[in-house]
């Protein structure tokens, strides 16, 4: 999982050059790790109920005397081990697919197979609610709903900040409200998915949010003239002061070495009025070795010292402030403006990961957790739910952050920068559509993929920035066909492994 949904948070943010790779997959792996291990135990309604109900007496009749939970059990490695390869082989082909439509696949190739006593084909459930009609359907839900609130995010974004008359301060003064409404979507995504906390009122879910959303809120604010600093124009005003004052110490310092030598030669020849030749000479070939365009032209007598007095009555350059404002050009302040989304983009990446990690993680180890369930006091098997203790999904985070650091960069490089080229604003608009859309799609009840809502948006953005050309179509429709080949392919290659464990379990 870590190996290719990694990108979802950190392939825009990377892309842009916010973070570099390295300090990417390590963030992402910590926050991955973070989330599954505080907020990803509890009881999972697992994702064989998605597929095929284990209570059915005619499928796999959890409960009944002639049940096949062994058979499931069974099936269900074999499911978790077909979603591994089929997600080994797309990450090594760098095409970012949902790692949570690979393990429905193969639970649905290794219920097609199922045991000798059941219709495997017939147990599969299609129902729009929870079955396989919604995951088809999110196919074009998710990239075509998430790319309409990337381009929405957009638009407002660079309407308040961008276009804005001081495009800087506008991008500062707006970066304590993205802080905060960051904050509060992704508090209360996890508060939303999370198993922890999704039983709590939903009024408490967003006034809890509200709290983490005002702290944040302050904080960004505390940061904002730190932020400014860094600025590109600002920086580029101090390099510039800085320059100045080296030529003007550069100044201070060849006066000083005139006025000592004039002193010198003064005191020397003090007796002797008028100055002779030889005291002029000895003048000029002081001044001329210091300096060599201060040396006079031939013919010209020059009182003595005149250079040095002359030199010495010259006004001195203006030193600039160090305080003075930037300049306000529109070029150099939208420069500025783009730069201060830098840091609400891996803001926002962090978040992301950290709720992967509390939600997504749950698919492989409510599978894992359902190949043994839980026996009741009379010894009966609970099928309604299994519990996945913290250590297991710590363990799992664990792994996942592994995933993110080893090969994670081969996803993240085809959002990153394959599809379109984006910058941090961008980057920003793509990371919160995709936030905001599973939010709204979770409160809906409509089916969506993270990371075909990554997809659609880093495509409308790159539109909306560059045109109909700012993103590779070529690249999203090879990306896409591999959406549709998940079910296939993953369902397939779980099939071919359960084929000849059902028949050594049934001998």
């Amino acid at each position: 999982i870590g190996a290719n949904d990694s990108a979802n948070a950190w392939g825009s943010t990377v892309g842009s050059g916010a973070v570099p790779l390295s300090v990417a997959v390590t963030l992402g792996g910590f926050g991955e790790w973070l989330g599954a291990t505080l907020l990803g135990y509890g009881v999972s309604d697992t994702i064989k109920k998605g597929v095929a109900d284990t209570t059915d007496p005619d499928c796999w009749a959890c409960g009944y005397c002639d049940s096949g939970m062994a058979v499931y059990a069974v099936g269900m490695l074999c499911a978790l081990l077909a979603a591994a390869l089929f997600l080994l082989l797309a990450t090594f082909a760098a095409m970012p697919v949902s790692t949570t439509h690979a393990i429905v696949a193969g639970v649905v190739g290794m219920t097609m197979v199922g045991s000798a006593e059941m219709d495997g084909v017939a147990c599969l459930n299609w129902a729009w609610s929870g079955g396989l009609t919604s995951i088809v359907a999110s196919w074009a839900i998710s990239p075509l709903f998430s790319g309409a609130v990337a381009f929405a995010i957009f638009r407002a974004t660079k309407f308040a900040a961008l276009d804005a008359a001081r495009p800087g301060s506008a991008a500062l003064l707006l970066s304590p409200f993205l802080y905060s409404t960051a904050a509060w979507v992704m508090t209360f995504l996890i508060m939303l998915k999370s198993q922890p906390t999704k039983q709590i009122e939903r009024s408490t879910q967003a006034l809890t949010a509200c709290v983490v959303a005002g702290l944040t809120h302050a904080y960004a604010s505390l940061l904002a003239p730190r932020v400014r600093e860094a600025m590109p124009t600002v920086r580029a005003l101090r390099a510039e002061q800085e320059q100045s004052h080296r030529a003007v110490r550069e100044l201070s310092a060849r006066l000083v070495r005139l006025e000592a030598a004039y002193r010198s030669l003064e005191q020397a020849h003090s007796a002797r009025k008028p100055p002779s030749a030889g005291l002029l000479g000895a003048l000029r070939e002081r001044i001329g070795a210091e300096d060599p365009a201060a040396s006079p032209s031939p013919g010209c007598a020059p009182e003595p010292g005149a250079e040095v007095l002359e030199v010495r009555r010259s006004p001195s350059p203006p030193t600039p402030s160090l305080h003075r404002s930037p300049p306000r050009g529109r070029r150099e302040s939208a420069e500025d403006a783009v730069h201060v989304f830098r840091y609400v983009v891996v803001f926002v990446a962090f978040l992301e990961s950290f709720a992967h990690g509390a939600n997504d993680t749950a698919s492989p180890t409510s599978d894992s957790s359902a190949r043994e369930p839980p026996r009741s006091p009379r010894g009966h098997p609970e099928c309604d739910s299994t519990a996945t203790p913290w250590w297991v999904m710590s363990v799992a985070g664990a792994f996942v952050a592994l995933g993110v650091v080893t090969l994670g960069y081969r996803v993240i490089q085809t959002l990153g920068s394959d599809i379109a080229e984006i910058d941090f604003h961008m980057a920003f608009c793509v990371e919160s559509a995709s936030t905001v859309t599973v939010v709204v799609a979770t409160c809906l009840g409509l089916p969506i993929s993270s990371t075909h809502c990554q997809v659609g948006a880093i495509v409308f953005v790159g539109m909306a920035k560059h045109g109909l050309h700012g993103s590779d179509c070529a690249l999203f429709g090879k990306i896409a066909l591999t959406w549709v080949a998940t079910i296939p392919l993953a369902a397939a290659i779980a099939a071919l492994m359960m084929l000849p464990a059902r028949a050594a379990i049934t001998l």
